[in-house]
């Protein structure tokens, strides 16, 4: 997936409005590892550090999200 040439362009135009409950619950076993934080990326491969920041940004935004959508409306 990484070596896909659009990989980039694929993370920075993400549909993040579509998230849904389902994708976030089942990251959550994931971002809540000890070895999957930012600190301990960073000393082990700053793209895997980074990867992480966006993960945890989606993360994130869908929680804000669902207090400022409705609100919207």
């Amino acid at each position: 997936m990484m070596m896909d040439p659009n990989f980039l362009k694929n993370l920075i135009n993400y549909d993040k409005e579509a998230i849904t409950q389902d994708l976030i619950d089942s990251i959550q076993p994931i971002i809540t590892l000890e070895n999957f934080q930012i600190e301990k990326l960073r000393n082990v491969s700053s793209v895997a550090m980074n990867l992480a920041k966006w993960v945890f940004a989606m993360d994130k935004f869908y929680r804000v999200n669902l207090i400022v959508k409705p609100k919207k409306e």
